[in-house]
Order: C-alpha cells, then structure tokens, then sequence
C-alpha cells in the first residue's frame, strides 16, 4: 500500500497565474503545507504537487515529494489533474493506494499519516473528520472550530482508498459530498487537520460562527 498526498498552489480560478500570486503562494505552502509534513512522525509518504507547466519556482521541495506539472492547472474542472495522478500511480509497486486530498496552504497534525495507517481504511471507502476541525484565521491569529458537519458529506480532508488496478483517483472528486453517496466512510475524530483562512469566500461564515478553541501549533508543524 502506497500512501499519497495531493496537493496543489491555491489557484485564482479561470484567471491567469501572476507572479505576485504565485509567489504568496509558494510563500504559504512552505510554511504550512510543508512544514506540517515535514513534521509528521510517519515519513511513509509521498507527496504529489500538482503545478502550472508554465512554472519555474517550486519553493524548496521535500525528499519525498514529486512536482507534476500540468497545462493551464487553474481551468475549472481540469481533466488534467486526474488524468497526471492516474499515469503517476499506475507506475507504483503496490497493490493499492490512499489518496489524501490537501490544500497548499492547509496543515496536518503531526501523527495524521500515522493514523492513516493505524486505521486501516477497507478498499472503497474513505476516511472523514466529521467533528468539526481546527481553522486558523491569518488576520487575527485566533482559532475556531467549524461547525459539526452532517455525516452524509465530507470534509476537504477526506481520504479514500482504491486498488491499484481500479484506480479511479477518487479523492478528486469535484463535489465532496458525492463520494458520500457512492462510497461507505469511516468517520474518525483523531484524523486531525488544520484549515488556514485568508481570504473571504462563501465558507467564511462557518469560521464566524464558530467556537474560538486553543491549540498547539507546534504539533501542526507551524511555527508562525
């Protein structure tokens, strides 16, 4: 079993890729995305970063992370993206495959790669945060949890795992909510994972409303 996390630049969708953003970006995923995994306490992992073909700056890339470039990444629904994670993994030497979807700008706790492993998710089903997760607000530098969610969805922290020789990559799913409907799921509160907001979009309101909860930032691997 091979264990892959997949994640990509925060993209301004349908618009052109500047340099400005561009560079907040790899700014953002070195001092979360990375730096989280860098800190996990299971290393047995690879990490899949999904970027533009037009991009030369990568940041500085861990030991077991593997750059994938893709033409025009920032199109919506970008057939693209599945169609490079199904050529990467049918090369492994596995018989399946978890797949975790991330965020460039999202972090994990330290022992979620391990307990990814220790859960031991059945082949066609995923594994959910349905607890409500932390959420860290860059302007103010407080922390909330979201609200509960309903057990027939899923998180953006879901992850699922496939046979190799069915790969279907899943976990890419446009709508989460409809790997609820089609997939069984294991709902776990100790799968841990951090949400950095920035900016104001439709989900903001949950942050809101929500509980602000304390945290240590240092089992994230986040030292901001």
């Amino acid at each position: 079993m091979k264990v892959l996390i997949i994640t990509r630049l925060n993209l301004q969708w349908n618009k052109p890729l500047t340099p400005e953003f561009v560079n907040n970006s790899i700014r953002r995923m070195e001092s979360i995305n990375r730096s989280s995994l860098k800190n996990q306490s299971c290393q047995d992992f690879t990490l899949l970063t999904l970027t533009d073909e037009t991009m030369t700056d990568y940041g500085d890339p861990l030991e077991n992370e593997v750059i994938i470039k893709i033409p025009n990444i920032g199109e919506y629904n970008n057939t693209g993206i599945v169609h490079a994670i199904k050529n990467y993994v049918k090369n492994l030497d596995c018989e399946s495959v978890i797949t975790i979807r991330l965020d460039s700008d999202d972090a994990l706790h330290k022992d979620f790669i391990k307990n990814i492993y220790n859960n031991n998710i059945p082949i066609n089903h995923y594994a959910d945060i349905v607890s409500g997760f932390p959420c860290y607000d860059i302007k103010t530098g407080k922390v909330y949890t979201s609200k509960k969610h309903d057990k027939r969805f899923t998180t953006q922290f879901v992850s699922f795992h496939e046979l190799k020789k069915d790969f279907k990559c899943a976990v890419m799913m446009q709508s989460h909510t409809e790997m609820g409907k089609l997939y069984r799921g294991n709902h776990y509160n100790n799968l841990k994972a951090l949400q950095f907001i920035h900016n104001e979009n439709h989900s903001t309101k949950i942050y809101k409303e929500a509980k602000e909860i304390k945290i240590d930032l240092l089992e994230y691997g986040i030292r901001i």
